[in-house]
């Protein structure tokens, strides 16, 4: 491609053939969201509630694992759609009644905010369709930005390109997680191209085009909040990257000149950036109520706490799972890429030596950008410099999305760049070899670190996992056109199972017996007081989650469930000598469960977002809550003796429960 040719010239096929590409992917966008389908674990609701088969469910199944989505994020988004008025500010269905939805996760809401969050613009038609949008923006917009980035970096080569996207759509660090990285590395490679287009741009109307489309991608990345440490992450690679693609376009023949261009970059960074502080200003006792939290606020780590068997897990059990997740966690946390740096980078290096030319800019930034994150994963940074930098914020299991995306990126530079050399690699050459046994030794360093960080898992099984990646990432070297679209296949078939495909999902949460009774009994309440009632979820089971987090959803106000941030009218109640304000002055799910002995107020925290108040309906904090019902999964039995409670429904081991002011009142009622 030669430096001064048009942006859009790097898409493959003629104009025509370009509109017909678009038709397509917007019609099986449109046809997707239009059936309401999906690949969220909603359904997941249903054996909470009653334990009801998945009907909604058309392949596959819910993933109980996936609860950050249908216990934490989704009864959020929804409860948004519940709230009366629909997508408040400040919604007063969660925790003390007047919960920022700006800040935090990416809620629709009647705000600026909105026009820079476009995988939420479906709810605003209904709960179902904006899941769908939801979930297609996920993936499309991933394949459309990666495969046009990708395309940029290998200048044009549409098959590199194209096999390159379905690797990282369906590496196990993005399918594991459900997508969630998704909004910010769409939003980031909207950035880049952006950037790239401007600085390309040779006419007024196309520099303003550009322009405002950096700005967007800028502020969409920003505001976006999917999740702090993708986007320190993601921004340094925004920063290296953007640059190399500019050094490699070359000196465009202007129109207009490098310092209007200059001017241009700047007065677009600086309106998404004025924008970012509106933002904060306008919520800055959210802000504040963050940063001072016990978590995520105080959460400053050093790096350097990862290991070679954790970067390259991926390589060995991507295709052979473990049973035991062991030092991992859980299959989403042990989600990880295919990584062949360890053999792409000395054949690069290598190759560089013996042609006797200089590295490119693309490959100069990647190694740069990937050597940056494993320095921060294996070794670590001095404490000042994690907080200068912001890597602080990133614990390295996160950066992890990075190394994946650099990784993906310096090997698809390595297999474009092989395409186009006629002398086809031998397996003579000495480079090759010399690679291959750093591969090797690096892959078996890989394989004993895991080793201890599994150690129930079959050591024959590592062996396979190594064996296979060993084989092709020689082969990719040799190969690495042939090799490509192997590792798109098994990276598919690795993962493609675990998201399920669901039809819609949103109406079983309104329409099942207790969702109908629990709002029948708000409203009866609101038209005798005046007001809407209270509600609290009482449990037996360690890690319920659910059920105080169904009331939102149904446009009912839950003092429990979860807390984006610290709800601090609540814990004034609740702990007014604010000796427990360690555990409760955090991001957090709210558990409430029965105390030894009634008279005891106790908190436990379980994990860094898992709070569980032990707490006695007759207790006097309780009766200062100002709850109104109660509903208590579990043994009716358990609830006998409680005095200020009265039964008045149970469906499916949960029973609804009136809070009775007083002992006298009971008998009034």
């Amino acid at each position: 491609m030669r430096p001064d040719t048009h942006f859009d010239s790097s898409f493959p096929g003629r104009r025509r053939h370009r509109r017909w590409y678009a038709v397509a992917f917007l019609g099986a966008w449109g046809l997707l969201v239009g059936l309401h389908l999906h690949g969220f674990s909603i359904t997941n609701w249903r054996t909470h509630i009653d334990g009801s088969r998945h009907r909604e469910v058309l392949l596959g199944r819910a993933r109980e694992i996936r609860s950050d989505d249908s216990a934490a994020v989704l009864p959020l988004v929804l409860s948004q759609c519940a709230h009366r008025p629909p997508f408040p500010v400040h919604n007063t269905l969660i925790g003390d009644g007047r919960c920022n939805t700006v800040i935090g996760y990416a809620l629709p809401v009647l705000d600026v905010v909105t026009l820079f969050r476009p995988q939420l613009w479906g709810y605003f038609v209904s709960a179902d369709f904006g899941l769908a949008f939801n979930w297609w923006f996920y993936v499309f917009g991933v394949l459309l930005v990666l495969f046009l980035l990708l395309m940029q970096i290998t200048r044009g080569d549409a098959w590199v390109s194209a096999c390159g996207t379905a690797i990282a759509l369906y590496a196990p660090f993005f399918q594991y997680w459900s997508l969630n990285c998704a909004p910010s590395v769409i939003f980031a490679g909207c950035l880049v191209l952006s950037g790239l287009l401007l600085w390309r741009a040779n006419t007024l109307r196309r520099r303003i085009v550009a322009a405002a489309a950096l700005s967007w991608s800028a502020s969409a990345f920003l505001l976006t909040f999917s999740f702090l440490p993708y986007q320190v992450t993601l921004g340094y690679l925004v920063l290296v990257l953007l640059p190399a693609l500019v050094v490699q376009a070359g000196t465009v023949r202007p129109r207009i000149g490098r310092a209007v261009r200059t001017a241009a970059f700047v007065l677009a960074l600086g309106a998404a950036g004025a924008l970012l502080t509106y933002v904060l200003a306008q919520n800055a006792d959210v802000v504040r109520a963050v940063r001072e939290s016990a978590y995520p606020g105080a959460r400053l780590v050093a790096g350097g706490d990862s290991s070679w068997g954790r970067l390259l897990r991926g390589n060995f059990i991507t295709l052979l799972r473990p049973e035991h997740w062991g030092a991992l966690g859980n299959i989403c946390e042990g989600g990880a890429f295919f990584l062949f740096f360890p053999v792409v980078v000395p054949a690069l290096a290598l190759e560089r030596v013996r042609a006797r030319c200089r590295p490119t800019a693309i490959q100069i930034a990647l190694l740069a950008y990937l050597a940056f994150l494993l320095v921060w994963s294996l070794v670590g940074f001095p404490e000042w410099l994690a907080a200068w930098t912001g890597m602080g914020r990133v614990p390295t299991r996160r950066a992890l999305l990075g190394i994946g995306l650099a990784d993906l990126a310096l090997v698809a530079v390595y297999a474009s760049a092989r395409g186009r050399d006629r002398s086809a690699a031998r397996a003579g050459d000495c480079s090759l070899w010399v690679a291959g046994l750093v591969w090797l030794v690096l892959l078996w360093l890989g394989g004993v670190s895991l080793r201890r960080l599994l150690p129930h898992h079959d050591v024959r099984l590592l062996l396979g996992g190594g064996l296979i990646t060993a084989a092709l990432g020689a082969a990719l070297v040799l190969r690495p056109r042939w090799v490509l679209p192997v590792l798109a296949g098994l990276s598919l078939f690795a993962t493609v199972h675990f998201n399920p495909l669901v039809r819609g999902g949103s109406a079983y949460i309104r329409d099942n017996p207790l969702s109908r009774k629990i709002v029948e009994l708000d409203r009866s309440f609101a038209q005798k007081t005046g007001r809407p009632g209270r509600w609290v979820a009482y449990g037996r089971e360690r890690y319920d989650i659910h059920t105080p987090n169904l009331f939102r959803m149904l446009g009912v106000h839950s003092v429990n469930g979860l807390h984006p941030y610290c709800q601090a009218r609540i814990w004034e109640v609740l702990d007014p000598g604010r000796a427990h304000r360690g555990a409760w002055n955090r991001y957090c799910h709210v558990r409430f469960s029965l105390p030894a002995a009634p008279s005891t107020v106790d908190f436990q925290l379980l994990q860094p977002d898992l709070l569980v108040v032990r707490l006695h309906p007759e207790h006097e904090r309780f009766r200062a809550l100002g709850v109104d019902y109660l509903v208590y999964s579990g043994p009716a039995a358990d609830m006998a003796g409680v005095r200020n409670l009265e039964g008045v429904f149970s469906y499916a081991g949960k029973h609804v429960y009136l809070v009775v002011p007083d002992q006298d009142s009971r008998s009034d009622r």
